[in-house]
């Protein structure tokens, strides 16, 4: 456990806080040469928001049910979907993070 400095009415007190730490890809590791595939998710209205933060992690087998509900824009995407969703399937318990 790592002890962090915190600032109370101008006195430093010790706190133990304790880290947290989660495995994560980028959202653009996931899609990279499917744009069709993140077409079909991000105009899909998914219940993830993301825009203007850091991070926005979505654990893979969320992110996995969603595409696979989503309508393909044509045939290509069909294919780049399925791909999407192997990739997503292999992550297990790991977060895509869909700001990168």
């Amino acid at each position: 456990m790592t002890r962090l400095p915190l600032r109370l009415e101008g006195k430093t007190m010790a706190s133990k806080i304790k880290l947290r730490e989660c495995s994560f890809v980028h959202a653009s590791e996931v899609f990279k040469g499917l744009p069709k595939a993140w077409d079909a998710f991000s105009l899909s209205d998914p219940p993830f928001s993301w825009g203007d933060n850091n991070r926005t992690l979505v654990d893979a087998d969320s992110m996995r049910r969603h595409l696979e509900d989503a309508d393909p824009i044509d045939g290509k995407a069909h294919g780049q979907i399925n791909r999407a969703l192997a990739r997503l399937e292999k992550l297990g318990q790991t977060y895509v993070d869909l700001e990168n």
